[in-house]
């Protein structure tokens, strides 16, 4: 078979974010929810120049009109998404997406390589 690929055009960054994570999902030790992923994406695709300020009241009434979700909604999955480890808390007491769950800004590539181990495990 040849390799396969497939280039996934989205309208914005939000969209972005969800193909993203769609895509690594499979490769989380605890994959995430459908709703848990779109709670990631808007948090991830919030416009600031520091992270903590992507935890504000501020992004959170926003994730919260666009899904119609309302704040103990909104909250369980944050809680769900710490306990994944999808959002920490870093030494200074803010919370943050961890770095490598990121993709680059405009395009992202992923390799996929499918091996069958022979018997020593190589």
């Amino acid at each position: 078979m040849k390799t396969l690929k497939k280039t996934i055009k989205v309208k914005d960054e939000v969209e972005y974010m969800i193909q993203h994570l769609k895509i690594i999902n499979a490769f989380l030790p605890n994959p995430l929810k459908s709703k848990e992923l779109e709670v990631l994406s808007y948090l991830m695709a919030v416009p600031v120049q520091d992270d903590r300020y992507r935890f504000s009241t501020v992004s959170y009434k926003a994730i919260r009109e666009k899904m119609g979700l309302t704040p103990s909604g909104l909250s369980n999955y944050l809680k769900d998404l710490k306990k994944k480890r999808m959002i920490v808390i870093d030494e200074e007491g803010y919370k943050r997406i961890p770095i490598q769950f990121y993709p680059n800004p405009t395009t992202q590539e992923y390799l996929i390589k499918i091996v069958i181990e022979d018997e020593k495990g190589v």
